[in-house]
């Protein structure tokens, strides 16, 4: 069967101890069935950090059920209870990578089987990823172009997607807008014809003719609120639960802030705010290209699953776009801090959001139903959300 996968896929690999942000702390770590099973013979390893406080404990010991799925339980430092001091894990240097779960052995990984196709990819919550992003050429393929007819139209809607994200002539904001736009006619089209045709979407004049009316949409305090409120709401949870504690009690004191004083601007007229903004959104235009493929990363990763349908890639692609403006709108809340922002900052930030809004389908899908009067937005509501 033929597979599929970006460079950055192929050139990726784990650097353990040396990574800047290890993938075994502060969230969900789910344990399959059948390692839970061969969990309950081990014992614990005597590298362990938590060796002796569960002597004679088998590995199933360090485990719970959270919201109906078994999980590792993490320490009071929000660790996997198997992480060694020099950040390395203890089941693999005592049993080998054969003992690890299903998510720890394949993460940063994923792979989707179709009838015709694999597709492999990574996720974007690992800083090694990111880094790997973050190259020039990171998003293409060796042997499938996003340009090329497939005779899927999911496909093709999807591949679609993924050229106009990656579009060097336009800000990612701009693809975005686009690209939703393309989406909404498509949602149009459908009611009258099966399959659209989206060959017209790759047209000079309606590319040209769609530019031209995106571009002169203006970013207003209204954006930036609804941004800081999509923030606040998508980190509730976790910061109850005083999860990526490194983080997020600053922003979200940041956030607080910002909401005062966007409403303190609203009220007298004055632009503090957006011109603080502007300067931001200005400052960040050096890490475009790594925007790109971290957008086109996502949509090739999760907008397309084997069970999809319309309204679902639709979803996915409002999801992974609430994702972008709460890493943009994290990055300015830490600009509003610091004045300006490293590599490192806008890394770890992004590796940190991703993991928050790190949601399984069912998971986004009951989220945006919850919390939306329609999971389709309107052209209105999206475009206050991107800015």
């Amino acid at each position: 069967m033929k597979e599929i996968f970006p460079r950055s896929y192929a050139a990726f690999h784990c650097i353990g101890g040396d990574c800047s942000n290890t993938c075994c702390q502060e969230w969900k770590i789910t344990v399959d069935e059948a390692c839970f099973q061969r969990w309950k013979h081990l014992p614990v390893p005597e590298t362990s950090v938590h060796a002796q406080a569960a002597k004679d404990r088998k590995l199933s010991f360090h485990t719970e059920i959270r919201d109906g799925v078994r999980v590792i339980r993490l320490n009071s430092e929000r660790k996997c209870p198997y992480l060694t001091e020099n950040r390395l894990c203890s089941l693999v240097i005592r049993y080998g990578e054969e003992a690890l779960p299903y998510t720890c052995d394949v993460f940063p990984r994923q792979y989707h089987e179709f009838p015709d196709r694999i597709e492999r990819s990574l996720v974007s919550c690992c800083p090694e990823v990111v880094d790997l992003l973050k190259e020039p050429g990171s998003m293409t393929f060796a042997d499938y172009s996003v340009q090329d007819k497939t005779g899927d139209w999911k496909q093709d809607l999807r591949n679609l997607a993924m050229g106009y994200l990656m579009d060097e002539a336009c800000t990612p904001e701009t693809n975005l807008k686009r690209c939703f736009f393309v989406l909404l006619d498509v949602a149009d089209r459908r009611k009258r014809e099966v399959e659209p045709e989206l060959g017209r979407y790759r047209e000079p004049g309606f590319l040209n003719e769609l530019l031209t009316a995106i571009e002169g949409l203006p970013v207003t305090i209204d954006s930036i609120l609804e941004r800081n409120e999509l923030f606040l709401d998508l980190t509730f949870e976790y910061h109850k639960q005083g999860m990526y504690r490194n983080w997020l009690p600053l922003l979200i004191r940041q956030a607080e802030i910002l909401e005062v004083e966007l409403t303190q601007d609203a009220k007298n007229g004055h632009k503090s705010i957006y011109t603080k903004y502007r300067a931001y959104r200005e400052s960040m235009r050096q890490y475009d290209t790594l925007f790109r493929s971290f957008l086109g990363s996502e949509i090739f990763t999760s907008m397309l699953l084997p069970e999809s349908e319309y309204p679902d890639m639709v979803m996915m692609y409002e999801w992974i776009t609430m994702e972008y403006a709460a890493v943009m709108h994290a990055l300015f809340l830490l600009y509003s801090i610091k004045s300006s922002l490293s590599y490192e900052d806008v890394r770890d930030l992004l590796v940190t959001i991703t993991r928050i809004t790190g949601f399984d389908e069912d998971d986004i899908s009951d989220y945006m139903k919850e919390s939306f009067a329609a999971p389709v937005w309107e052209w209105g509501y999206y475009a206050l959300v991107t800015g």
